[in-house]
């Protein structure tokens, strides 16, 4: 009789990513130039051709730059969670999702988008890289370290080159922030609270607006918030959480000469907002405009994916389901790294 071994099957542990809960007394404040501490990683290391990319926490993890415990280094997603966390100072909130009970919020650097792709392999588990990417501006020069190069040596690196930062992720509840020095009345009303945070931000315009328009689609919960961006919003920061109109204090009025004058001022803001979103637009533009035009020094190419545009994705949710995501995380797109188009990225390996 013939025996034929038959292989067993082989299979290959999902990607999610299993993480370890840390504690953050306070916000953290990272040093100053920590926003400065780049190492080049050269297209060997991650097929992200001509250039490379300019990589936080290389191979070893700058930890005055970070959170106590915080350990994530080079392009693999992040096993710290802080619970209960809010976003450093300098960091706002790239991607929010909002559960039963927990919110979830990635921080990264303000101008940076949280990136994720997922990369298959035909020897190996797939792999999942998430970071916070942006780009050296095209017409700048800096020195910096580099990936396999002796340790006292810098390079000169000039634009545009992919920057990648490391994500912080943050998990709260509303009665976490006020042991992160961040106060948030309690909602009277179940009927979508809006959130305004108090701030002398000249950017806080933005902040109110941007906080009134997600929160408007959040579940039928007692106190939502989806946006904190400590950036913008300094320890201590009074927040105030209207009543709806369904229940309100005893002993409020509103005189005449306040209706009035509530009118007047919502009809200066919105001509205040209007130009806001003018000047928006057309910055974008612009930028795009820009864009098209990148090169690279050295080499004749412009890198895999420098229209940000081309990126797009999803994030697992928290525990719960998941009531509401505002900005939703970006993916890099793995087409082949032969094409230089700009919505075209290249695998990243580990």
């Amino acid at each position: 009789m013939r025996v034929v071994n038959i292989p067993a099957t082989q299979t290959w542990a999902t990607t999610s990513v299993s993480t370890t809960t840390l504690l953050m007394p306070t916000i953290f404040t990272p040093p100053t130039g920590c926003a400065n501490f780049w190492t080049l990683e050269p297209p060997s290391y991650n097929w992200v051709k001509p250039s490379g990319i300019l990589i936080q926490n290389c191979e070893t993890v700058v930890s005055s730059c970070f959170p106590s415990g915080f350990a994530n280094v080079g392009r693999t997603a992040a096993t710290q969670v802080y619970n209960p966390g809010a976003c450093p100072v300098g960091y706002t909130s790239a991607f929010v999702a909002v559960g039963d009970q927990i919110t979830t919020a990635v921080c990264c650097y303000s101008n940076f988008v949280y990136t994720t792709t997922e990369v298959s392999y035909s020897d190996g588990p797939p792999s999942m890289y998430a970071g916070c990417t942006s780009y050296l501006p095209e017409k700048s020069s800096t020195f910096v370290f580099a990936r396999g190069v002796r340790a006292d040596l810098d390079v000169q690196v000039t634009g545009s080159m992919i920057m990648w930062a490391q994500p912080i992720t943050v998990e709260f509840v509303a009665s976490d922030l006020s042991r992160l020095g961040i106060k948030y009345p309690t909602a009277t009303s179940t009927s979508n609270p809006t959130i305004t945070a108090s701030t002398t931000d000249s950017s806080a315009l933005q902040q109110s607006t941007t906080a009134s328009s997600t929160t408007s689609e959040a579940s039928q919960t007692s106190l939502t918030i989806v946006n904190i961006n400590t950036s913008q919003t300094s320890p201590g920061a009074q927040g105030s959480v209207p009543n709806s109109s369904s229940s309100h204090s005893a002993g409020f009025f509103i005189s005449t000469g306040a209706k009035v004058g509530i009118g007047v001022g919502a009809g200066v803001g919105a001509l205040l907002i209007s130009a806001f979103l003018y000047l928006w637009i057309s910055r974008h533009r612009k930028a795009k405009a820009n864009a098209a035009t990148m090169h690279v020094v050295p080499g004749d190419h412009p890198p895999y994916y420098y229209n940000t545009e081309g990126l797009r994705g999803g994030f697992p949710a928290p525990a719960g389901s998941t009531k509401q995501a505002r900005g939703p995380p970006m993916e890099l797109d793995n087409g082949g790294y032969s094409n230089y188009s700009g919505k075209n990225l290249p695998e990243l390996q580990g």
